[in-house]
């Protein structure tokens, strides 16, 4: 499993989570 494709998934997952950090966060 590619490290970038988990931490993208990660920054997926909190950005769906939190819809407050989405405009934070960069994909």
């Amino acid at each position: 499993v590619d490290a970038s494709a988990i931490s993208q998934i990660l920054k997926v997952t909190m950005a769906n989570s939190v819809p407050e950090t989405r405009s934070n966060v960069r994909f």
